[in-house]
């Protein structure tokens, strides 16, 4: 069991909020398993599918087929000095920064933030990396093993997102030699669909 426990600084309604993992929670899971959490979530007014959830990741990353099927461009970007590198140790080609609104959850459950991502040149199975300061400006409690991700939401509920258990084996199976899963196939229209009623943007989190 995790025990999420939210400041008064940041959200005065949810001091003690728990957040409990059972045994129901991994029903729709098919064991044994080893696969990476992998989400759908809406990005802008688009609903972006294979979004890989890392809990090591230092930076959101945002991949260049992912961000012009968006419908974003290049005069968006800011300019990055970080540099970004996979696990084997190769530097990758950033494009630049942008600062995107970001709303874990559905309908009746949500929370809302704008977040920055880094454009990255590569080609990969994922459209999205989600990194660590997300994750943990979001408030989220993620299980590997029940594959899904808990989090406080903006109405004081607790919302959930399941992983999508045959996006993360198909993006797993690409390549097994390198972090970064090369796909050379373009996105397919259900990537990134248009999501018919965007939430209005709610300020600067």
């Amino acid at each position: 069991m995790c025990a999420l426990v939210q400041t008064s600084v940041h959200r005065p309604k949810l001091m003690n909020l728990r957040i409990t993992l059972t045994k129901e929670d991994a029903r729709n899971v098919y064991f044994p398993h080893h696969d990476h959490l992998v989400i759908d979530t809406q990005i802008t007014n688009k609903r972006v599918s294979r979004v890989l959830v890392d809990n090591g990741s230092f930076a959101n990353l945002l991949f260049k087929l992912t961000f012009t099927a968006i419908g974003l461009t290049e005069v968006e970007l800011d300019s990055c000095l970080a540099q970004i590198y996979d696990f084997n140790g190769d530097s990758l080609l950033q494009m630049g920064k942008i600062q995107l609104p970001i709303t874990l959850g559905n309908d009746a459950q949500n929370t809302f933030k704008y977040y920055t991502f880094v454009v990255v040149d590569c080609p990969i199975a994922y459209n999205v990396i989600f990194g660590h300061p997300a994750l943990v400006d979001f408030g989220v409690v993620t299980s590997i093993r029940h594959l899904y991700l808990k989090f406080p939401c903006d109405n004081d509920g607790l919302g959930t997102i399941w992983g999508d258990q045959k996006n993360a084996q198909k993006c797993s199976q690409v390549s097994s030699r390198s972090i970064f899963m090369v796909r050379e196939e373009p996105l397919e229209e259900e990537d990134v669909a248009p999501i018919s009623q965007p939430q209005p943007a709610r300020g600067m989190v």
